[in-house]
């Protein structure tokens, strides 16, 4: 979610999907038993599991995302588990309590069922509180780690979502705040975060027990659309869900795509994350009950599988750009000033920059070269994105969007911690070429 706060007007909406944008009235089916108590020897259709960590400035919008999972609740076919760690200092409701704690997601029944999305949730928690472990650091990949495997081992499942939801920096190797983060998964009382390598491990941890990836991760959270956090989870999941942009307060529309899961819970994975897609950027329109409404958005679906295969080309790309430094410096910085940037200028869209390139350089070599990372991106079937969507507000124009963005700030200011931070920076030549260009020794 957002570090930055966002509330503006809704000006445009684009949108590029594998299908039709269209979502069909669909009538809720009937459920005799919407509350069950969990069974971990059962195994359902879906499990949903939310990592929240919410001690931070973000805890009460945790807290609303939370809600807005008990507007459907886990049922007889899927499990929805989170994990909430809260604040000492800002939202005080629900007892005040800020330990950490395990929940199973029960319907709330003061709320309306179909859940009614013109109004925003009440903000008590009814759901069945499994466990309290004290205050842990959520920023500790062990503890992302410990939340998996109990999680998989508890709520066995045919197919998993993992959610990571909390404030979130891309792959920055700094963080100009006052606690000296990066990464995502703020944790203020213990100032720690997860970090790249991090990551990796707990997923690794939970593919090795469940034997195969997890289905989809969901990165809510700020600007971790980056093909370098794509790659560094490349084995840990089939597909990956992020944002380029820092992401409006309220996050992930969690009622509207559980509500999807309650329909019909047997549909595809594709098609749900098609559904998925098109709930995000939906309700950040104008006029609708969410706190961001009417901001720029975007989202992306990266194809797990791909990723690496593009980063190849990503790799080549980098390889010609250095090559061709002594005769094209200055058309390299200045097309890096033209590319779509987002919440923070140091990432930028690496498809239009690509555009860019093939566009404004007269050279076969790099033409061809840009050709091919824009060939792979997609979105489509059997590219690196399966979905792409955006809409632009009245806060950042991002019609030069594409869903996969890339460090690449100005070269004055790169910092070369960065190629010892992700998989793709150090084995990637994408860093090499911005340390030549910012005319810094190897």
């Amino acid at each position: 979610m957002g570090h930055l706060r966002h509330l503006w007007g809704f000006a445009v909406l684009t949108l590029f999907l594998l299908a039709g944008c269209n979502l069909p009235d669909l009538q809720p089916l009937p459920n005799p038993n919407p509350n069950p108590n969990p069974n971990p020897r059962t195994p359902k259709l879906w499990t949903v599991l939310v990592y929240q960590a919410g001690d931070n400035d973000l805890e009460d919008a945790l807290i609303k995302d939370f809600n807005e999972m008990e507007r459907v609740g886990s049922d007889d076919n899927i499990n929805i588990v989170v994990q909430l760690d809260r604040s000492p200092h800002y939202d005080t409701s629900n007892g005040n309590w800020t330990t950490t704690r395990r929940y199973y997601i029960t319907r709330d029944p003061e709320e309306p069922f179909p859940p009614d999305f013109s109004t925003r949730p009440n903000n008590t928690i009814r759901s069945q509180l499994l466990e309290d472990l004290g205050k842990v650091n959520m920023g500790d990949g062990n503890v992302l780690r410990d939340f998996l495997i109990w999680g998989i081992q508890n709520f066995p499942a045919q197919r998993y979502f993992v959610i990571l939801s909390d404030h979130g920096a891309g792959v920055r190797p700094f963080r100009m705040r006052r606690l000296p983060t990066r990464g995502m998964m703020f944790a203020d009382s213990f100032n720690d975060y997860l970090n790249e390598d991090e990551t990796k491990e707990a997923f690794a941890a939970a593919v090795q027990l469940l034997g195969r990836p997890i289905d989809i991760i969901g990165l809510d959270a700020s600007e971790m659309s980056e093909i370098e956090i794509a790659y560094q989870l490349r084995d840990a999941c089939r597909y990956l869900i992020a944002s380029q942009l820092s992401e409006p307060n309220d996050g992930y529309p969690y009622d509207r795509f559980l509500w999807e899961l309650y329909q019909n819970p047997t549909m595809s994975t594709e098609d749900f994350l098609q559904r998925f897609v098109q709930h995000y950027i939906a309700s950040y329109q104008r006029g609708q009950p969410t706190n961001g409404a009417g901001s720029s958005v975007t989202i992306a679906v990266y194809n797990q599988s791909v990723v690496p295969t593009y980063v190849q080309q990503v790799d080549a790309l980098a390889q010609v750009l250095l090559s061709k430094l002594p005769q094209y410096r200055q058309q390299f910085v200045n097309l890096r000033h033209k590319t779509q940037s987002f919440s923070e200028s140091i990432y930028r869209d690496l498809y239009h920059y690509c555009q860019l390139l093939v566009q404004n350089i007269n050279d076969q070599q790099i033409r061809q070269a840009a050709q091919n990372v824009m060939n792979w991106q997609g979105p489509g079937e059997g590219k690196a994105l399966l979905y792409e969507a955006h809409a632009t507000g009245f806060d950042i124009d991002v019609s030069n969007a594409h869903g996969i963005a890339i460090y690449f700030p100005d070269p004055a200011g790169f910092d070369d911690r960065y190629l010892r931070s992700n998989d793709f920076a150090r084995t990637n030549k994408w860093g090499r070429f911005l340390q030549a260009l910012s005319g810094q020794l190897p």
